[in-house]
């Protein structure tokens, strides 16, 4: 399959790439079903996201009903927020000197040392949410 790099249909590449206001599902939580009815967002179009292969979304929403000139929370253009969650993973186990170099690269202290016997290599602590993707542990041409 041949295509241009700078346009290509992303319907036909990726299953799902473009997540819309249409695609939630709400899952309603003991007798929210019977006083509330059926609650959806007001136009399926609303996109959301784009994801490459590999990403997911994982969300959490709340609901509240009012109008923007009670309170700015209302507005519609309300404050929406997200955090990068990285997956670290090492390709081959960093060991010795290089271990130790790596984990005083990073300015967030996201690597830790784990002592295995004699020897000593480089491990994710707190699986890499505190990293705030700054690349700097893979600008050293050694990672």
């Amino acid at each position: 399959m041949s295509f241009n790099c700078t346009k290509y249909d992303e319907d036909r590449l990726f299953n799902n790439a473009n997540i819309y206001s249409g695609d939630l599902e709400w899952v309603p939580v003991g007798d929210q079903q019977k006083r509330f009815g059926n609650i959806k967002p007001l136009y399926d179009d609303i996109l959301i996201a784009k994801l490459r292969p590999g990403q997911e979304i994982e969300m959490e929403m709340q609901c509240h009903k009012g109008i923007g000139k009670s309170h700015a929370k209302w507005s519609p253009v309300c404050t929406a927020y997200y955090r990068l969650l990285p997956d670290i993973r090492f390709n081959e186990d960093i060991k010795g000197q290089d271990a130790r170099d790596l984990k005083k690269l990073c300015p967030m202290k996201v690597f830790d040392i784990e002592d295995i016997g004699s020897e000593v290599r480089a491990v994710v602590k707190n699986e890499g949410r505190d990293c705030t993707t700054c690349r700097e542990c893979i600008r050293h041409e050694r990672y």
